[in-house]
């Protein structure tokens, strides 16, 4: 008897909650068909926003990658979203800013041995002064986002020094799209605020996250929950068509951005020339270098030569830029040697490489405090 009462109530509150929602419905084809009649239509759900990308703030996470040591590398973030370890003096005599993206965050390497850190450490321990030093990198960032991240995130920590390293992730997005502005790429920054993707991505962020980490590997069985394990895949035909001149000219443009803009706000631009192992991409003791070989041959149709010479073009347009702009660079390129013993695959550097960065960054900008 209890049972059928607690149906039939149950049965009393759907009934009215099925008819309101019902309602609401007709309703708002009513209203929407009049506004339509008179001219007028309110598209809420195409508000937009620019995103940022990069680190989930206040998270600590480990990358799954391995160092050189074989061992897991971890990533902190702070409340702001830089990466830990950093210092966090309250009234600091320099901040230093790296942006850039996947060879500036280094998730190859520990924490503690992240070039961005041991800078810090150093110019404290040379100058006697107290430094913050904040890492913005973020994995697959380009020169059009760490435009949006300085305005956005990083002006706001009155930054003495802006490091900005950036090539390899520039080079494969204006390879697909010839321009960083375009609509579909899947880092594009701007963005619709509201959708119904967004709010499953918020819904499984927020209270099953560790639940998604943990079932992930067998979603992506399933069809429809595929992982797309190269993200310019389903933008590539059968051959790569594209403008050497104009995707040149944008890089140098983004740039350029990029260093008038720390300059127009106190900062201190210097500009880092990406460290690589392409010179010697043939080394038999780095078997990574022939799988990366075939992925620019399966990927963008080039051969090594001509990813290579465009790359290499890439570079110098930094250096182009950091020379007519009076602002200085660090070439990690020529400086850290092009051996697996500094590097854990063909553009990010190890532990040891990690180590031999910055004290070149450490050199320079101890040169530039000092003058």
């Amino acid at each position: 008897m209890k049972a059928k009462k607690i149906y039939f109530r149950i049965i009393l509150i759907t009934i009215p909650l099925i008819f309101t929602f019902l309602l609401l419905i007709a309703l708002e084809f009513f209203l929407r068909h009049r506004a339509e009649m008179s001219g007028i239509f309110y598209a809420f759900n195409n508000e937009r926003m620019i995103m940022l990308e990069e680190q989930n703030p206040n998270s600590n996470f480990f990358t799954g990658v391995k160092d050189e040591n074989g061992k897991l590398t971890i990533s902190g973030t702070d409340e702001q979203g830089f990466l830990l370890p950093k210092s966090r003096h309250e009234d600091p005599d320099i901040v230093l800013a790296f942006l850039g993206g996947s060879t500036t965050y280094l998730a190859e390497v520990q924490p503690e041995d992240r070039f961005h850190y041991l800078v810090g450490v150093s110019l404290e321990e040379l100058l006697d002064i107290k430094v913050n030093s904040l890492n913005a990198g973020v994995s697959g960032g380009d020169t059009s986002q760490t435009i949006n991240t300085l305005y956005n995130k990083v002006l706001a920590q009155k930054p003495d020094y802006v490091l900005i390293m950036h090539a390899v992730n520039d080079l494969n997005r204006l390879l697909v799209f010839d321009t960083y502005f375009n609509t579909k790429s899947l880092r594009r920054s701007v963005k619709l605020k509201y959708s119904f993707a967004n709010s499953l991505r918020y819904f499984k962020n927020r209270y099953f996250s560790h639940t998604y980490v943990a079932i992930r590997p067998f979603l992506n069985y399933f069809m429809f929950w595929k992982d797309i394990n190269d993200e310019w895949e389903k933008y590539i035909e059968d051959e790569i068509v594209f403008d050497e001149t104009l995707i040149l000219k944008q890089f140098r443009s983004a740039q350029l951005t990029a260093v008038t803009m720390a300059k127009s706000w106190g900062a201190t631009p210097i500009l880092l020339i990406q460290p690589n192992l392409f010179k010697n991409l043939s080394a038999s003791d780095a078997p990574f270098q022939q799988e990366f070989i075939d992925k620019i041959k399966n990927r963008w149709g080039l051969s090594f030569d001509q990813y290579q010479r465009i790359y290499k073009e890439f570079l110098q347009v930094v250096r182009d830029v950091a020379e007519d702009s009076n602002v200085q660079i660090v070439d990690l390129d020529q400086e850290i040697p092009p051996s697996p013993t500094y590097f854990a695959d063909e553009v990010h550097i190890n532990t040891t490489g990690s180590k031999m960065a910055a004290e070149l960054i450490t050199n320079v900008i101890v040169k530039e405090i000092r003058k």
